[in-house]
């Protein structure tokens, strides 16, 4: 804790008193015993910054704010970057010139802060300031990733074992924090001078590392006077509180009362019990009668280490052991065999060994040298996981497998591995974790002793996902806040699960029955918690530790063949040594042929009874094959990757050609991929040299994530690098196409391509700046109908040809070769991909279709090595552009994303075609897949498949064991000698139509969600018209939850909301023949909403509630077919009505002179309004009558209650001014209070008044843009414009008028704001979400801006960059915060109410411009993609 005092001196500030002092977590005593000498009853003013502010009672200054103000005082008004690391977090504050300050701190994982690297130290009983002593001395260190604080422990421990010196292991856990730290500085575009501070930065070690880092990246690091630094936080705080003298409190009333954040309770873990089956452990032979056959399996784990050995005829357990790897697996594995040797079961003929585990190589290598390969069968965890939990329960579909740091994931369908997932580098979902939580909870001494204190609370609470630092500290604030012990550990065990179904299942499926495996699942506790957060029922092993042993064992004893008989010898594994282990590149072509695979291969030495020996594995071909006894390629076997990209580079041979023209640079990579046939032949053949930009690979996209300032999905971040590394060559232009769409690959009526994708080139000309992004060419291309051939593409041709100088029809010659050449590369696509199918049945290989976006799988960094894996397995993959689709296969119409379409079509025929296999190569982040994996999952039911996710930095370890598992699982399919029935089809969930005539006609109750409380009005139009239709209840964290059980937790929370929702509203519905309808629109894309029906139908499916809940999905310009003409109007009426409604109460609401005579004047006239329209609804509803309402202002006899409840609401207001902000973003979440976690509510709580951006914007915007596509032709469709103008025009009026509100924001004038960043090309809310609060600054009425959308929703997050570009430009305030269901972090809302505050103080008082007083123009982007002169009205920064 640091307490700064400063003192006027002239016209400055001066230091005059500072002072640290450790609080023992009880900062209040600690602050006032440190204030006692400081003469606080003459101070003018005090502020608080830091996560215990709310000990004190003073005005609490956010870390940001305080920082920025702290530096700024101790290096001057400088630009720099600001580094702080401190106990709980680090951060990085970039103080920009143009005064934006860019804010990034860690997330929920505590690697590299304060804590982190205390709690390590003092596993070696040393405290920071000795281990920083120890560390600065060292020169070598030893080489540690900053990973999970328990998992580095292990290493850490491991390293000491072993003798390495303890300076060492300190030095390289320095290293690996600062390593940590330093990811957060973007060098290319952070502020070139550097200042540390917190109180890490104290150790030398720590600021000797960051003055190497700024030195290699051109970037200085600043010095301060002794320990300056230390103080920055203490410091702002202080100068907030000398710009804003107040009263402070005396020192007897400065502590706060006591604050304890709400923590939700659980039900009790006993009660769960009844759904957990553990099933008995059955007693194993002391003695044995006859003489047996015994397979030993090893699983060699990273933390632990287990063997089995079963009885060979009968598949009995005859021994079992376990015990601590000590990171040391050959020596794990031989006090393994010694324990078995000194057992019964040890004087038995041990004929086979299996090795699995994370040290299944090396201990499978020397297995093989003492007893021979024919003995020994080596493979991965996850399907020897998989065998052992069959052994006990053939129905078996889930796999929870949770190890001390390690957890797995494994689906089965029908005994076989369908798909699987693996824990990283954090340890919050493992049993380490509850070791580590338990030893912090006092009275409990062990970890069975924590699971029974778990069994007996009488509930739980919600402890959140945390990492294990953190957890330590909201385990002491539920203490603090009278949560009982039982209580909190009940929790510890429900965060466990969370943490793994989050971490580690993320995108995949629970099913009925999960199989818990593990040690942790010792405690029925932990399987209580499985059976609470899943709904499942849950299944316990007798041991649950040593599955996976039996598991290899099993395998096996299935892999070795009848002639291998015979006991050896244990005594040779005991004496045996590994002497040797190293990697090398193999260099030969002798079966991969020219130019070589250049495979990397491991090789083992070991020592054997005094005979050396050698064993190598690893290649793709069989050429170092020595003992795994793998499945190797012929030779000279297909390569389709490799031979695809042979195509390129024959082509890029011929499009490169230099001939002195001016030159455009062109890359394949991203929305090109597929496509660069065509577009470098045109822009060669109209007459410019093509510069072709190659080499994406991992410093490229490192320069992608420093550079860019969100963090996008991979492919984004290494497209962002890559034209980066573009727009530094001497090119003259930079060819960025905005693709729109994509050429269909069957009629389908729609194939885009994602947000992201389009709108990467407005992202890059802004992120590039000014001069290097207006050198970027970024015309709209439109495919069409018909593709190539089509007429939206030729003008998007002659577009692009005119915007290069080519006029008149000198570009067609240029498009017909670009044609020809396109087309002769897709025909030699397919024919490389059907030669390789022939080989394959010819030689009997597995063949593996490689679905994904063509720019991930081609891309080594972005696909994790698949294609290569597969060929060291024995497999040949099959890139999806070289595997022909039958025209026969149908389409899916719901599936709007032209890749999605091509690969899931492909899903379908692969289901279908014996023999052969697919893998989906995915991306992190992805929001399309986050939808078609699901799809493609059900479309692959009865068949292993495999999806591989990468972020594109990780190793490809975990991918080589999946690869491995899901060819076992293939092997296994191929020797099944039942039919195999295709079990789904995807067009059984494929978007279905049922006119709403017919849902009344059946009685079926129509379910409206609840996108906020406008639902209502939709309902109560629909039930004048005789429907029984009913909005859902209002979400709460149950809804949450049941969404959660059936989906992945990538998917955007308002899906995972309404699925809960629903199905919680159909299971309490007491009459079991009810039926329902669900009403959930569809739409056309790019964002993922148009999907949600196609989710909904999986589920209710899967639950086997299809026939009772029909999902009703009228597309975007139909939804009324079969209803009167007029009702179409009348629900128009009722959004916009019940949006005005709303406004008036968010404008009232903040400045009421009674607390709560807002809410209830809302209410009363809500409840006026919603009986108004179901009147309305029953009687006139004729076109005539319709119009008549409209024209007159009467709106059904909505106006009158408008305007009764404007001037109520007017009434209850003063006259005190607040700051204003607008709330846009993702329609669902900014409507709908749970979803946003009842943001306006908490924004009106710090000072500021909300203008919501209402339901009928989008409404608004969709009538825009079909009219602007020319899909709104003649009388009627025109009329029905005029009805919504007016209708919109009528109800903002009449509010208004009353509450003085501004003129309303028009989409045309929102999207025409929008065009400095992003181009209304771009259809959805990205344009809407950043040109409303633009035009809204522009005029006066806002003084900041918070998006909110679902975690990863795409349109969000490119308004998310480019508010960065708004506020840097014009000075707007702006949040984006994405959510996923969790509570919003309060710190982050106080931050920017602060900065909202503090920003209009500084224009009211003149110290900042009006935006509405001082105009300047901005180029914006022209039709053809150039950046021209057109010009727009814009605020001077």
């Amino acid at each position: 804790m640091k307490v700064v005092e400063l003192a006027r001196e002239g016209d400055g500030l001066v230091w005059t008193r500072r002072r640290i002092v450790e609080h023992q977590k009880e900062p209040g005593p600690a602050v006032r015993a440190a204030l006692a000498d400081f003469g606080w009853d003459d101070l003018s003013g005090a502020s608080v910054v830091g996560r215990a502010s709310r000990v004190l009672s003073l005005p609490s200054v956010p870390t940001k704010q305080a920082q920025a103000a702290g530096s700024r005082f101790l290096v001057g008004d400088r630009e720099a970057t600001i580094v702080s690391i401190g106990a709980h977090g680090f951060s990085v504050l970039e103080l920009r010139a143009s005064g934006v300050e860019v804010f990034r701190e860690n997330s929920r994982c505590s690697q590299g802060t304060g804590n982190f690297l205390r709690q390590l130290v003092e596993r070696f009983g040393l405290d920071i300031e000795t281990a920083s002593e120890m560390a600065e001395r060292t020169t070598t260190p030893a080489v540690l990733s900053g990973r999970c604080p328990v998992i580095l422990k292990t290493d850490m421990t491991h390293l000491a074992n072993k003798g390495e010196p303890r300076e060492r292991i300190v030095a390289g856990l320095f290293d690996a924090v600062c390593e940590n730290v330093q990811v957060l500085i973007k060098p290319s575009v952070s502020p070139k001078d550097v200042l540390l501070i917190g109180g890490v930065a104290r150790a030398r070690r720590v600021h000797e590392h960051f003055g190497k880092f700024a030195q290699r990246h051109g970037m200085n690091l600043l010095e301060t006077a002794a320990d300056d630094h230390l103080y920055a936080d203490a410091i702002g705080a202080a100068l907030v509180a000398a710009e804003r003298p107040s009263r402070v409190p005396t020192l007897d009333r400065l502590l706060a009362p006591a604050h304890h954040a709400h923590l939700d309770r659980l039900p009790a873990l006993a009660s769960q019990l009844s759904s957990v089956n553990r099933m008995t452990r059955p007693a194993l032979p002391t003695e044995f009668v006859e003489r047996r056959e015994v397979i030993v399996g090893f699983d060699i784990g990273s933390t632990g280490s287990k063997a089995v050995a079963v009885d060979r005829q009968r598949r009995e357990v005859v021994w079992e052991g376990y015990i601590n790897t000590s990171g040391d697996p050959v020596g794990a594995a031989q006090q393994l065999m010694r324990m078995l040797s000194e057992s019964a079961a040890g004087n038995q003929d041990l004929v086979a060994f299996g090795a699995t585990g994370s040290g299944r190589e090396i201990v499978g290598s020397l297995l093989s040298s003492c007893y021979g390969i024919e003995r020994v069968y080596v493979l991965n965890e996850i399907a020897a996981h998989a065998e052992g939990a069959l052994f006990y329960d053939s129905s078996v579909d889930t796999i929870f497998e949770i190890g001390g740091q390690d957890a797995k994931y494994i689906r089965l369908n029908e005994g076989r591995v369908v798909d699987a997932a693996m824990n990283e580098a954090c340890s919050a979902g493992t049993g380490s974790f509850i070791e580590e939580q338990g030893k912090k909870i006092g009275g409990i001494d062990s970890v069975i002793q924590l699971g029974e204190a778990a069994l007996q609370a009488e509930g739980g609470v919600s402890l959140g996902q945390h990492c294990s630092v953190f957890m330590a500290e909201i385990i002491d604030e539920a203490v603090a806040a009278g949560v009982s012990t039982g209580l909190v550990v009940a929790g510890i065990y429900g965060s466990v699960i969370q943490n793994y179904l989050n971490r580690v299942k993320g995108a995949r499926s629970v099913g009925q029955v999960v199989f818990c495996q593990g040690m942790p699942f010792a405690s029925d506790a932990l399987a209580a918690a499985v059976a609470r957060e899943t709904g499942s029922r849950v299944i316990v092993p007798p041991n649950p530790g040593t599955v996976g042993a039996l598991g290899i064992a099993l395998l096996t004893r299935k892999a070795v063949g009848a002639a291998v008989t015979g006991g050896m010898d244990p005594a040779r594994l005991l004496s045996a040594q590994v002497v040797r282990r190293d990697t090398f590149v193999c260099e030969s072509k002798k079966g991969c042929g020219e130019p070589g695979n250049k495979c990397r291969i491991d090789r083992v030495g070991t020592l054997v009874e005094e005979k050396p020996g050698k064993f190598t594995w690893g290649g793709a071909c069989s050429l170092w094959d020595k003992g795994t006894g793998k499945k190797k390629l012929p030779d000279l076997a297909p390569d389709p990757f490799r031979e695809r990209e042979s195509l390129i580079e024959a082509l890029v041979g011929r499009v490169t050609v230099a001939r002195g023209r001016d030159k455009i640079s062109v890359t394949d990579e991203f929305q090109l991929k597929g496509l660069f046939p065509f577009f470098a032949t045109f822009l060669y053949e109209l007459g410019y040299d093509v510069v072709y930009e190659k080499g994406a690979g991992g410093k490229t996209l490192k320069r992608g994530i420093e550079e860019a300032n969100v963090p996008w999905c991979a492919p984004m971040q290494l497209y962002h690098g890559l034209v980066s590394s573009m727009a530094d060559s001497d090119t003259r232009f930079i060819f960025a196409p905005m693709l729109r769409d994509m050429p269909r690959v069957a009629g389908e009526s729609s194939s885009v391509a994602c947000p992201v994708v389009q709108a990467s080139p407005d992202v890059m000309r802004l992120d590039l700046g000014n001069e290097r992004g207006a050198r970027l060419l970024s015309p709209v291309i439109d495919f069409g109908a018909e593709g190539y051939a089509s007429k939206e593409f030729l003008r998007s041709c002659q577009r692009l040809a005119e915007s290069l100088g080519v006029n008149g029809l000198a570009w067609l010659g240029a498009y017909q070769k670009a044609k020809r050449e396109q087309a002769s590369f897709d025909q030699g696509c397919l024919a490389i991909g059907e030669r390789a199918l022939d080989f394959c049945r010819e030689h009997d290989v597995i063949p593996v279709v490689v679905l994904g976006r063509p720019y991930t799988i081609y891309n080594s960094v972005l696909n994790s090595n698949v294609p290569p894996l597969l060929r060291e397995q024995g497999a040949i993959g099959i890139p999806i552009d070289c595997y022909e689709v039958s025209d026969d296969v149908p389409t899916f119409e719901g599936v709007y994303w032209g890749h999605g379409q091509k690969n899931l079509r492909a899903a379908h025929q692969i289901r279908r075609t014996p023999g052969l296999y697919s893998i989906w190569c995915s991306n992190y982040s992805c929001g399309p897949d986050s939808f078609n994996l699901h799809f493609f999952s059900y479309a692959m039911a009865g068949r292993p498949f495999a999806v591989i996710e990468t972020d594109g930095h990780s190793g490809d370890a975990g991918t080589k064991t999946r690869i491995e598992a899901f060819l076992h699982c293939v092997r296994e399919d191929l020797a099944r000698v039942d039919v195999d029935r295709v079990q789904s089809d995807l067009t059984n969930i494929d978007r279905q139509t049922s006119p709403l005539g017919v849902i009344r006609q059946r009685g079926e109750r129509l379910l409206v969600p609840r996108m906020g409380e406008g639902a209502e009005a939709m309902a109560a139009c629909l039930r004048g018209v005789g429907f029984e239709a009913e909005v859902l209840p209002v979400p709460d964290r149950e809804a949450l939850r049941v969404g959660r059980r059936h989906t992945s937790g990538k998917e955007c929370v308002p899906m995972t909301i309404t699925l809960g929702s629903l199905l919680q509203r159909v299971d309490q519905e007491p009459n079991p023949e009810q039926r329902f309808a669900f009403f959930m629109p569809t739409a056309d894309g790019p964002c993922r909403f148009g999907v949600y029906n196609m989710l909904h139908r999986m589920v209710l499916e899967r639950l086997g509630q299809a026939d009772r809940v029909r999902i009703w999905s009228p597309r975007d310009k139909d939804y009324f077919d079969g209803i009167p003409a007029g009702f179409s109007a009348l629900v128009m009426v009722g959004f916009a009505a019940h949006d005005m409604l709303e406004a008036a109460l968010y404008d009232a609401r903040p400045v009421e002179s009674e607390p709560g005579s807002a809410n209830a004047i809302f209410l009363r006239y809500q409840r006026e309004l919603l009986d108004q329209l179901e009147r309305a609804g029953r009687g006139d509803l004729s076109i005539a009558a319709a119009l008549w309402q409209v024209t007159t202002g009467k709106l059904f006899g909505c106006a009158a209650i408008l305007a009764r409840a404007a001037a109520e609401l007017r009434r209850v207001k003063t006259d005190r001014e607040l700051p204003t902000v607008l709330m846009v973003g993702e329609i669902y979440v900014r409507c709908d209070p749970f979803a946003n976690d009842f943001l306006i509510e908490k924004l009106e709580q710090r000072g500021l008044r909300v203008r919501f951006a209402p339901f009928s914007e989008w409404l608004e915007y969709t009538d825009y843009v079909h009219t602007l596509n020319g899909e709104k032709v003649g009388l009627s469709a025109r009329l029905s414009s005029w009805v919504q103008d007016r209708i919109l025009d009528t109800t903002y009026g009449l509010v208004a008028g009353i509450l003085d509100w501004p003129e309303r924001t028009r989409v045309r004038e929102t999207i025409a704001a929008a065009k400095p960043y992003v181009r209304e090309d771009l259809n959805g809310e990205a344009v809407l979400t950043v040109g409303g609060p633009v035009h809204e600054w522009h005029h006066g009425i806002i003084d900041g801006v918070i998006s909110v959308g679902p975690l990863e929703c795409m349109p969000n997050k490119i308004a998310e960059a480019q508010f960065f570009h708004v506020s840097e430009r014009e000075g707007l305030p702006s949040m984006t915060i994405p959510v996923n269901g969790d509570p919003v972090d309060p710190a982050v809302l106080d931050s920017f109410a602060y900065e909202v505050l503090d920003s209009t103080r500084r224009r009211k008082q003149g110290l900042a411009p009006d935006p509405a007083q001082k105009k300047v123009r901005l180029r914006v982007i022209r039709p053809d993609g150039r950046v021209g002169p057109t010009a727009c009205a814009m605020p001077a920064k």
